[in-house]
């Protein structure tokens, strides 16, 4: 109908706060990366789109978050990385003693639990440095353990296990062509 006013569950009063304007800011420039940044670290789209929205739910009852750009951003993306590594540690039903596990490669064990047939194919199609330095991980040693019995900087072995993931998230993310 013509003339008649939209429904708003907002109130004018708390539109025109600085602190909903700001909420309203981040929600715009972060929500769409912050679902990437999960979705990246292992999460499904949907897991990751529900984790950032509660995420924004919690931000909008912390009246002291929203003091300041910068740090209301710093606990999206701190907080949304915690999230997805207890989620992707509730996924593998980790035990106790598997908590020690960096949640920078929890990745590599959420890779290998979904596709159980087909991971270690796919580590050992990884060109050599890549394929020892995952396989030596996945093998349970750490980072400088693999560092002094490779014989190469803790740096590099870092680097060639993040570079391993990744190659691994893009094989396993291919689909097959559908016929013509």
């Amino acid at each position: 109908m013509p003339g008649k006013q939209p429904v708003t569950i907002i109130p004018d009063e708390v539109r025109a706060a600085p602190a909903f304007q700001l909420y309203l800011q981040l929600y715009r420039e972060q929500h769409a990366s912050l679902v990437a940044r999960a979705v990246n670290a292992g999460v499904t789209r949907g897991m990751a789109a529900g984790l950032v929205n509660d995420l924004f739910v919690w931000l909008q009852v912390q009246p002291g978050l929203l003091a300041e750009k910068e740090k209301a951003a710093t606990y999206l993306t701190t907080t949304l990385d915690e999230l997805v590594t207890d989620v992707l540690r509730y996924q593998l039903h980790v035990t106790a003693d598997a908590k020690a596990l960096k949640p920078r490669y929890l990745s590599f064990h959420a890779l290998a639990a979904k596709h159980p047939e087909h991971f270690t194919a796919a580590v050992n199609k990884l060109p050599f440095p890549y394929c020892e330095i995952a396989c030596l991980y996945l093998q349970g040693l750490s980072e400088k353990e693999i560092a002094s019995r490779v014989n190469i900087a803790y740096s590099i072995v870092k680097r060639r296990l993040s570079f391993s993931l990744y190659l691994l998230k893009t094989q396993f993310a291919k689909k097959p062509k559908a016929p013509v």
